[in-house]
């Protein structure tokens, strides 16, 4: 009984944390349209997997993490979809449902890199209010998946001071999204 208590506990702090939840999906850039359906799946992602928690005090960037994960599946998925909406066709000839990429060599390639030019597009005009040690820390961590002892190797430079650049540049983003 302790235990089910326990786990009602924790799962009003991490339903406490939808604000922040939906602060980092638009931040990463989902519509308005999905940051509440979207949250509500990393919550119940995060409820699930509450018994993988180990220190409670790390409630917060856990819950970051899992609202990443989610992010990235979401964009993994929507752009599954798109490809699949616009590759197919029907033939007018046959009736059969054919895939244009198939028949236009090269194509595919160039439409992803469109689209990955847009998203960088995107994300450097966001990144423009942050000095350059920041965006570099930034692109690091939350982009390449550094940790900050991994950044402090390879740049020769203090982890805690790292962490301190990352968090300005966190809090600058804040303030440009919001």
């Amino acid at each position: 009984m302790d235990k089910s208590r326990e786990l009602v506990r924790l799962e009003n702090r991490i339903y406490a944390h939808r604000e922040k939840i939906e602060r980092r999906l638009r931040l990463r850039g989902i519509s308005e349209d999905e940051v509440v359906d979207l949250a509500v799946k990393v919550m119940l992602s995060a409820v699930t997997k509450a018994h993988q928690l180990r220190d409670e005090t790390k409630l917060c960037p856990w819950l970051m993490k899992i609202a990443d994960n989610c992010c990235n599946a979401y964009y993994r998925e929507r752009n599954d979809r798109w490809r699949r909406e616009v590759s197919r066709e029907i033939d007018p000839i046959t009736g059969e449902e054919m895939d244009i990429y198939e028949m236009i060599p090269g194509r595919l390639v160039a439409e992803e890199n469109i689209i990955i030019e847009e998203d960088i597009e995107y994300i450097t005009s966001k990144l423009s209010c942050l000095n350059e040690k920041e965006k570099r820390v930034m692109i690091l961590h939350d982009f390449e998946g550094y940790k900050f002892r991994e950044i402090s190797d390879k740049l020769g430079a203090n982890e805690n001071t790292l962490r301190a650049q990352h968090k300005r540049a966190i809090d600058k983003l804040k303030k440009t999204f919001l």
